[in-house]
């Protein structure tokens, strides 16, 4: 997938702040952050979720070790 690509798909995944509750207009971000996870586990990231509340997490994912390793954290 090139970077345009992706992108596209990023934005095009409705992940507006739910408020109190979720809804269809505004369900939140977990399908993009499931979207993340499972791009970064494809890319041979060790990726870890932190639960904030139920269905809102944060993405934390690692890859290499030392100078050259990477580390990202998706919200």
């Amino acid at each position: 997938m090139q970077v345009r690509e992706l992108l596209e798909k990023l934005v095009s995944i409705n992940s507006v702040f739910p408020g109190e509750e979720a809804s269809e207009a505004r369900p939140g971000e977990e399908k993009l952050a499931e979207f993340i996870d499972g791009r970064l586990k494809q890319w041979g990231f060790a990726v870890e979720r932190q639960y904030v509340k139920d269905r809102r997490f944060n993405v934390l994912a690692e890859k290499g070790q030392g100078d050259r390793a990477y580390c990202c954290r998706a919200t």
